[in-house]
């Protein structure tokens, strides 16, 4: 059971960092009435990151990983889809920010076959 443990510690610790990378990527944008106050300054600097995903212990990972980003300023937008192949055209067509579900073999493969250049962030 420890060797379990540990393995699903060291995802979300995996999966933390690479959506600490991919967030602190976000655009962020000031409106002038935003300026010079404190929330208004944290509300600024809030991210949201839309992460699609299919089936545990995927979305466990992000389950845990949710909190944690909210007290960095990001919330976690999890998109459960049904099908592998779902994930990867969400992403392509800029529908969420990142997906969590697959190995780069198959991530090459759906490039090829649908002309698209999704890239590896951080392999888990």
């Amino acid at each position: 059971m420890r060797g379990r443990h540990e393995m699903k510690v060291k995802m979300m610790l995996m999966f933390l960092a690479v959506m600490l990378v991919v967030a602190a990527c976000g655009k962020k944008e000031e409106t002038p009435a935003a300026e010079g106050t404190k929330e208004g300054t944290q509300a600024a600097q809030e991210v949201t990151l839309k992460v699609a995903t299919l089936i545990p212990p995927m979305t466990d990972v992000l389950d845990i990983v949710k909190p944690l980003l909210k007290e960095d300023g990001v919330n976690l937008e999890v998109v459960v889809l049904s099908d592998n192949v779902q994930p990867n055209t969400a992403l392509a067509n800029k529908e969420v920010d990142a997906n969590f579900f697959q190995h780069v073999p198959y991530m090459t493969q759906y490039n090829e076959a649908n002309n698209a250049n999704l890239v590896a962030v951080q392999p888990i």
